[in-house]
């Protein structure tokens, strides 16, 4: 479903495909042979959602811009990038050629380098810049730059 928000009307390329229970608010881009597959939300609201030539958002993903005390912190998904199912992306970038697994978070102001993984369940911090071709273990929590890393909280 592709929904107008503040006047701007949701724009995907000819050749991607958009499933029919997706849903694409205001200023969102859909590159070239991309899919956004069924329960997807991508959400523009104040900022933009710009998803690259083939990239894939899987089932149930959340991709939300965002802009705080008037910066903007648009969604820049990169060509050739899996984001795999219920990930939550909030206005960040996620550069070409990366891997976002199940249930991935990548916070606001947070930046993916081009061939990062980040794996099952893991979270990127806001503002945090995972290197190039770095690997997030899944379960694992990483803030700010330089690196550093955490165990998520488990119930005893």
């Amino acid at each position: 479903m592709l929904i107008g928000h503040r006047g701007v009307e949701p724009i995907v390329d000819a050749s991607a495909f958009v499933a029919p229970t997706a849903v694409l608010v205001g200023r969102v881009s859909v590159g070239p042979e991309a899919r956004i597959m069924y329960g997807a939300v991508l959400d523009s609201e104040a900022s933009k959602v710009k998803v690259g030539a083939t990239a894939i958002v899987c089932e149930n993903s959340v991709l939300r811009a965002t802009s705080v005390g008037g910066a903007d912190l648009p969604v820049v998904v990169g060509d050739h990038v899996f984001v795999g199912p219920h990930a939550t992306l909030l206005g960040c970038v996620v550069e070409p050629a990366c891997y976002l697994a199940t249930g991935a978070t990548v916070l606001q102001g947070a930046t993916i380098g081009s061939g990062a993984v980040v794996a099952v369940g893991a979270l990127v911090h806001a503002n945090t810049k995972v290197p190039s071709e770095f690997f997030v273990p899944p379960t694992r929590s990483w803030w700010a730059t330089p690196f550093r890393c955490t165990r998520r909280a488990t119930r005893g």
